[in-house]
């Protein structure tokens, strides 16, 4: 459960503490930067944002909380988003959007500039395991942890189900393309001795 800022990185190797790393040290020398231990709360996994300054904490308590780096303890903001405890967390690229997934089987979608929950996605049987948004935010794709597995492909602004990809194995974690509408997901299925890695792209429309 780690993320990247511009020359950063942040991970919860234990579930309760946030470790800083200077990633522009090769060496990262025991993890470079801070070990901070101010949260109270088991982690699920941290993401830089909205700002640079800020870390979302995914919480146990079913929570996600956004805090200043010298202030983990006193949160900003205090999102309800779960019923049980908060599995994983994805920001749009233009931080308008945070998505974040629960072990109720729920994904909320939250406006970050009026700090508002727009809506909740229900598909999944189980536990939320891994989700992403589309680099112009459009869409956002996410996957639960129920057996072999399937992907949801939601519209943003709607809400609508586009796409259901049923996978052979249990999926890892789906990340979009940067710069274009393609999503990639890894998951179980052996291909020459390695776990396999798909790429699919959304059908275009009919002119």
């Amino acid at each position: 459960m780690a993320d990247y800022g511009r020359d950063r990185g942040a991970a919860a190797p234990d579930r309760e503490r946030v470790v800083l790393a200077d990633v522009r040290n090769p060496a990262f020398e025991g993890y470079g930067l801070r070990d901070l231990s101010g949260h109270r709360k088991k982690l699920s996994e941290v993401k830089w944002g909205p700002t640079q300054a800020h870390l979302t904490m995914a919480l146990d308590d079913g929570s996600v909380r956004i805090a200043a780096l010298n202030k983990l303890d006193a949160p900003i903001w205090r999102l309800s988003s779960h019923a049980s405890h908060t599995t994983c967390l994805a920001y749009s690229k233009n931080y308008k959007f945070l998505a974040s997934g629960g072990s109720d089987a729920l994904i909320s979608l939250w406006d970050m500039e009026e700090l508002i929950c727009l809506r909740t996605y229900s598909r999944p049987d189980q536990s939320v395991r891994t989700l992403s948004f589309s680099h112009d935010a459009a869409w956002l794709a996410y996957c639960s942890e129920d057996g072999a597995g399937t992907i949801d492909v939601v519209s943003t602004q709607t809400g609508d189900l586009a796409s259901t990809l049923s996978l052979k194995s249990y999926c890892e974690c789906v990340a979009w393309c940067p710069a274009a509408p393609v999503l990639a997901f890894a998951g179980d299925e052996a291909k020459e001795g390695y776990g396999a890695v798909s790429i699919w792209a959304p059908p275009k429309p009919a002119s």
